[in-house]
């Protein structure tokens, strides 16, 4: 499992298992990413040059076809997120990261998920103490 941070230590991705993890700005723009990775459990780590992911594109209809892809979820997440930060309540953002990310409510430290949620660890504490009540 890893968490995706912007420089300011603000959570805003997480990825488990079998999920790819890449920065928008350097594979689009050739810029400096803003964002860092960080593991938070030992893994297994394979990379790809942009220079030859770019060539993977351009010649070959499977792996264009599969960056597609990969892209239109990764928007659809971030856009799905955002609106989610805009519009729910914390208790409602908790509950859907919990359906969206079952493995890293069980796995991650709190004050990780609090972050990703834009809540404070004591705002994420009641609400899970209300759970455990109801």
């Amino acid at each position: 499992m890893a968490g995706r941070r912007r420089r300011n230590h603000n959570i805003f991705f997480f990825s488990c298992e079998g999920n790819i993890v890449f920065s928008m700005d350097e594979l689009y723009y050739n810029k400096l990413s803003e964002e860092f990775v960080e593991s938070l459990e030992d893994m297994e780590v394979y990379e790809i040059s942009l220079s030859h992911l770019t060539h993977l594109f351009r010649t070959n209809i499977e792996w264009a076809n599969w960056g597609r892809v990969i892209h239109q979820d990764e928007y659809r997440r971030l856009h799905r997120t955002h609106k989610e930060r805009l519009t729910l309540p914390a208790k409602e953002r908790y509950e859907q990261m919990k359906i969206q990310f079952p493995a890293v409510c069980e796995r991650a430290n709190l004050g990780y998920i609090a972050s990703y949620l834009g809540i404070t660890l004591p705002t994420l504490s009641r609400i899970r103490s209300n759970e455990k009540e109801s």
